[in-house]
């Protein structure tokens, strides 16, 4: 909070002008906290320029801050002041006054209001334009830090306060033997000059009711601070010494003080006991015959204390007044007991029991009625049992009057039905057996007890056990009771290990005394199976050929797989209908070795070298296939090729082979007209070949040099010519037309553009020689074709296209000798035909042999002939 602030200023004649400097002054206790300020309002202009003011602050405000703006041509300024509430520690109390002007014009300023706690609220300025400044004077009020005053005193209890303005807290303290509610609590000074609510207080101690001493109590005026409690014993017990407490504060805690004192027992607090009595004893416990001690009165055995059933009582020292006890009873006298012996002593049948008392000695005496006597006693007539001490009969047995007969009968698993008794004089008994038993023995007739106290005969008889027949059951077992089937065994079926028990009736069945089953029983075992295994091309192989219990399983793979996985070799169905073990095999096709044929290719099926793959052989272009066997392999089960694979590409070595081209319009056409009348003539050949005689067995065939254009061609007739020895050979041509064929369409030409003669290609049919015999071009039209580029007379034209052979390389056709000669070999002729080259084309003569003198097969086809 600003106490006051200081003014100060010089005026610059030159500029005529003010420098300010104004300073605040703040008002702080040691380690006071002051209350952070409100927020200031805006700036408020105070005058006009030239113009004289007057401003005083609202009631309660204080400057917070000022700024001007200068005007060189009014050589005035304009100021503003900002104002701030007074902070809630202060306030304001009046008595403002104004200054008279504390300087003069062009002359300095130093100002503050000359009493403490002032503060400036207001100021006011004349100005003069000759002076070009103004003159000032200042508003003063008066302002003092809120204050509580002291805090209102409570019941024990003081204050300590740090202040009593604004801010200021109050802790407190409680007298001696009081204690705060709130040890930590506080009052603070608000703002509105109120204290906090206070909200503890000082209460008197109090210790609460002491704990009883033994055999003692206490007794108090009071449980508050310095109250007392003064100690006393019960009957027969006696103070050590005497004892007051008292409620004490101890500062850090509070309670009773302590005492030495405790209470006694007294001795011979009760009269003395006798020291013996008549028939029992007297055994006391303490000797002291204090309060509390036990005297034991015991009667000898067959005698009791009077009045009770009992042998032994207790007598106790009990209070009576503080200084004589009493006895808990008068003294016991022994008397003798009524009923020291149990009523135990029961008459026999055909008998009776007389006492004469159940006390200690009674007497108990035991007859039998006439004609029976006792037993085990003979000779006696009666016998007497006497009570004892240990409340016993000296003969506790009990007894028995049996009539005078004959020794008793008995008969194992059977019984005697006897009549008039079944020993008695005269009694007559007759053996038979329980159910389930038969009677045997070399006599089993009746029995009688005569006047020697004998049986008449001796009876040898006994009983025997019947039994039911065997049972069995195939692959299983039948259980009985006591390992047999006689009378009541039960007899349970079960089925060995790995079968199954079933059938119309497999409940227990029962041996009767019949000798028949309780039911008949109809089991059987079946053999649990394991479910099946499979193994993907390949099998699995078990014994008995099936998957029951017990059945030992391998896996197998097809013919060209080879067994693999984290299989097991052999496992076995269980019992449980699992198998011991899992079958984790595969079969994996096998492969035979990469073929490699340096300047040609192999073509496999599949592109693989699988099992049962077939794969053929064809050269680059320059080279020709040589070797021992040239055909079609296959890779066989055992991952071998089923030839050895020896073919080569060798380099043909060849001179520059002319060819004639096909010319464009009119020779183009002829020339694809003559081709495909000659395939139609082909054709029809063989069907009048086919109505002669039987086609030739598989591999038997004739070879026809023809455009490949044209061998495409031929497929759409397949319908009409049959074709089984072509399929069985398609791999030979398939390969001869991967070695022969351009990469470009050289037939193209045909369709009207200039082109060459494409290579010569094989065509498989088993169409016979003959019928190639006519439709043939002439010897002079053969020289024409291959002679010109333009597939008629040479002109200058023609001459200027480019030669009929080309580099293998650039994929241009070109006339190859080799598959020339293979052409002439596979037709048969004897005689070697002169390759066409462009000096020495091939003439009619040469053509015609090619295409009409193709010999017949020498020898019938065999099967194997390829």
């Amino acid at each position: 909070m600003f106490e006051h602030g200081q003014f100060r200023s010089k005026h610059d004649n030159h500029d005529e002008d003010r420098w300010w400097d104004y300073h605040e002054y703040c008002i702080t206790h040691s380690g006071e906290q002051i209350t952070k300020g409100n927020s200031p309002d805006a700036y408020f202009q105070m005058n006009d320029w030239d113009q004289d003011f007057s401003w005083t602050a609202t009631t309660g405000r204080t400057i917070y801050g000022m700024n001007s703006r200068h005007w060189n041509t009014k050589e005035d300024r304009l100021y503003q002041v900002k104002t701030v509430e007074m902070i809630p520690e202060f306030e304001y109390t009046g008595g403002c006054s104004t200054t008279a002007e504390v300087n003069n014009f062009d002359g300095d300023l130093d100002y503050t209001c000359p009493l403490v706690f002032e503060y400036i609220a207001g100021m006011s300025s004349v100005n003069s334009n000759s002076n070009e400044d103004r003159r000032w004077k200042y508003t003063c009020c008066k302002m003092a830090a809120k204050s509580c005053g002291f805090p209102a005193s409570f019941t024990s209890g003081s204050w300590n306060c740090n202040r009593q303005t604004v801010g200021g807290v109050c802790s407190h303290s409680c007298a001696t033997g009081t204690r705060s509610t709130s040890a930590s609590g506080t009052v603070t000074c608000q703002s509105n000059k109120f204290w906090s609510t206070r909200n503890f207080q000082c209460n008197t101690i109090n210790c609460g009711n002491p704990s009883n001493p033994t055999n003692g109590q206490f007794n108090c005026g009071s449980t508050t601070y310095q109250g007392t409690c003064s100690m006393s014993c019960n009957n027969g017990y006696q103070l050590s010494a005497a004892a007051t407490i008292t409620c004490s504060d101890y500062t850090s805690s509070f309670g009773w003080s302590s005492y030495s004192s405790s209470c006694n027992t007294i001795t011979n607090y009760c009269p003395a006991p006798p020291t013996s009595i008549t028939l029992g004893s007297v055994s006391c416990q303490p000797t002291t015959r204090s309060i509390g001690t036990v005297c034991t009165y015991s009667c000898d055995s067959g005698y009791v204390v009077d009045g009770t059933s009992q042998r032994v009582v207790p007598v106790t020292c009990l209070s009576s007044t503080a200084s004589v006890g009493v006895w808990s009873r008068a003294t016991p006298t022994c008397v003798l007991y009524a009923e020291h012996c149990p009523h135990t002593m029961a008459a026999p049948t055909n008998g009776a029991v007389n006492c004469d008392g159940y006390s200690l000695g009674g007497i108990c005496t035991v007859s039998c009625n006439a004609g029976f006597r006792l037993r085990g006693y003979a000779p006696l007539a009666t016998v007497d049992s006497v009570c004892k001490a240990d409340t016993t009969w000296s003969r506790p047995e009990t007894f028995y009057c049996d009539p005078i007969a004959c020794p008793a009968l008995s008969l194992g698993n059977g019984g005697l039905n006897c009549v008039g008794g079944t020993t008695a004089y005269n009694s007559q008994c007759t053996p038979y057996c329980n159910a389930g038993f038969t009677l045997e023995g070399d006599y089993t007739g009746a029995v009688r007890c005569n006047a020697s106290q004998l049986w008449n005969a001796t009876l040898s008889a006994h009983c025997q056990i019947v039994s039911c027949d065997p049972l069995t059951l195939e692959n299983g077992a039948i259980d009985c009771t006591n390992g047999n089937t006689n009378y009541l065994s039960e007899c349970t079926p079960s089925c060995n290990a790995g079968y199954t028990l079933g059938g119309a009736n497999t409940n227990p069945v029962t041996c009767q005394a019949s000798r028949e089953w309780s039911a008949t029983l109809q089991a059987e075992c079946t053999i649990v199976s394991c479910d099946p295994l499979t193994l993907e091309n390949g099998a699995v192989l078990c014994t008995n050929d099936n998957t029951n219990y017990g059945s030992e399983c391998i896996p197998s793979c097809n013919p060209g797989y080879s067994l693999g996985g984290d299989y097991a070799d052999v496992v076995e169905c269980l019992a449980t209908r699992e198998w011991d073990r899992p079958m984790d095999a595969s079969c994996t096709i096998v492969a035979c070795d990469v073929l490699t044929l340096p300047h040609g290719t192999v073509n496999c099926t599949n592109n693989s070298t699988d099992f049962g793959s077939e794969c053929t052989s064809s050269c680059d272009s320059g080279y020709q296939l040589v070797g021992g066997y040239t055909g079609a392999l296959f890779c066989n089960s055992s991952r071998y090729w089923n030839v050895t694979f020896t073919a080569r590409c060798e380099f043909i070595e060849s001179g520059t082979a002319t060819a004639t081209a096909l010319g464009a319009g009119v020779g183009a056409g002829f020339f694809v007209l003559l081709l495909l009348l000659l395939f139609l003539l082909v054709l029809a050949r063989r069907r009048r070949s086919r109505s002669k005689k039987p086609l030739p067995e598989q591999n038997s065939q004739s070879m026809i040099l023809v455009p490949s254009e044209l061998r495409q061609s031929a497929s759409a007739y397949e319908s009409t010519v049959e074709n089984e020895t072509y399929s069985e050979l398609h791999a030979i041509c398939d390969t001869y037309d991967s070695l022969q064929r351009p990469a470009t369409d050289t037939y193209s030409a045909l369709n009207g553009g200039a082109g060459v003669y494409s290579q010569p290609t094989y065509l498989s049919s088993s169409v016979p020689r003959a019928s190639m015999s006519t439709s043939g071009p002439d010897a002079l039209n053969y020289a024409q074709i291959y002679a010109s580029p333009s597939g008629g007379p040479a002109t200058d034209e023609a001459e200027a296209a480019p030669p009929a052979y080309d580099n293998p390389s650039t994929g241009s056709s070109h006339y190859d000798n080799a598959v020339f000669d293979k052409a002439t070999e596979a037709l048969g002729l004897s005689d070697p035909v002169s390759h066409p080259s462009a000096e020495s084309p091939p003439d009619a003569a040469t053509y015609a042999n090619i295409v009409n003198e193709t010999p017949e097969p020498a020898v019938e086809p065999s099967e194997d002939n390829s």
